[in-house]
């Protein structure tokens, strides 16, 4: 538990981040009943006993505009075939919290491709640990250097299909790779008519095993998920919690991270911890997932898994201040 010693007005400035987005430091049991209860300023907030972290400021907008409700549920429609792709944008931007979409791919060329067909396609094609986008690779250190690339027929046999027990480091280093556009036109990867080609970076694949898992954490944009094999379970929590979780900012921006587990998580480890806040999302087959900016998710592969995912560009704002401006 954070403690604090006498009231004292913090002078520090405040600093930027990698997209000029202006931060400040806090302590994070202190600001949330402070500034989110109180809305009392930064300014005056009591300097904590214990080490504090900082926050970026656009999280702090989004847990401002989120509010203090609970949300213990998300949208979820049935059938893709009830919007059509121009409208799809503005489902999204207004629903400001995790959206599944179901069957999106149904009927296209990745509807019930088979790790099989893979290997056919796409088997010869190379994995790279350095194809990770520049901000997420750096929280894997330099060890990423020393990898070497792997062919996705290798990848398959030796982790993902593999009946022996695999280390999660293979699914750590050969995860959310952004591979070149021959390797995408193999997978067969199929951009959403919605997300326009300049509003998007270019698709990141990950391939994993039952049971392979990515630690909680935010995405700094807003994130479209599309899975082709095997199921996902998402832990997601709504942006109030975040000073709940536990959570370090990797070089000042908004990709955050948490040693949390929601599988085994205990109040006694993380007395600040509200496991009852956790919004469970599953998606299958063939489902669209919508994951907005700075909503702390920890992903489970619950089956032998394939999905891919488009990040929108950093040099635009997340959906939710779109929709905050258009309200």
């Amino acid at each position: 538990m954070f403690t604090t010693s006498s009231p004292q007005v913090i002078h520090e400035q405040p600093l930027a981040d990698e997209h000029g987005v202006h931060f400040f430091p806090f302590d994070p049991h202190q600001w949330v009943t402070t500034v989110i209860h109180h809305q009392a300023p930064l300014s005056t907030l009591p300097r904590p006993t214990q080490p504090i972290i900082r926050l970026p400021k656009r999280i702090q907008d989004l847990i401002h505009s989120f509010g203090q409700g609970p949300r213990h549920s998300y949208p979820r429609i049935e059938d893709a075939s009830t919007r059509k792709n121009d409208a799809w944008f503005q489902v999204f931007q207004q629903a400001v919290c995790p959206m599944v979409v179901k069957g999106y791919l149904q009927g296209t060329k990745l509807d019930g491709i088979t790790f099989a067909d893979l290997r056919t396609s796409a088997g010869h094609h190379v994995l790279d640990p350095n194809q990770k986008p520049m901000l997420m690779a750096r929280s894997y250190g330099s060890w990423l250097e020393e990898d070497q690339p792997m062919t996705l027929s290798a990848y398959l046999d030796r982790v993902v299909l593999n009946p022996s027990a695999v280390d999660e480091i293979w699914y750590v280093r050969y995860r959310n790779l952004r591979v070149d556009e021959a390797f995408r036109q193999a997978l067969g990867l199929i951009q959403p008519p919605f997300l326009n080609r300049d509003e998007i970076n270019f698709p990141c694949v990950w391939f994993g095993r039952q049971g392979h898992f990515s630690k909680l954490h935010t995405d700094p944009y807003d994130n479209f998920v599309l899975c082709v094999i095997g199921k996902k379970r998402f832990y997601c929590f709504p942006p109030n919690e975040i000073a709940h979780l536990y959570m370090q900012s990797l070089n000042h921006t908004s990709f955050l991270t948490s040693p949390i587990d929601p599988r085994t998580a205990s109040t006694q480890t993380f007395p600040g911890y509200h496991p009852e806040a956790v919004i469970i999302v599953d998606i299958e087959p063939g489902d669209l997932l919508y994951v907005p900016f700075g909503w702390p998710h920890f992903v489970v592969c619950e089956e032998n898994n394939f999905m891919y995912n488009y990040w929108r560009s950093t040099h635009l704002p997340p959906l939710f201040l779109l929709e905050k401006k258009t309200s």
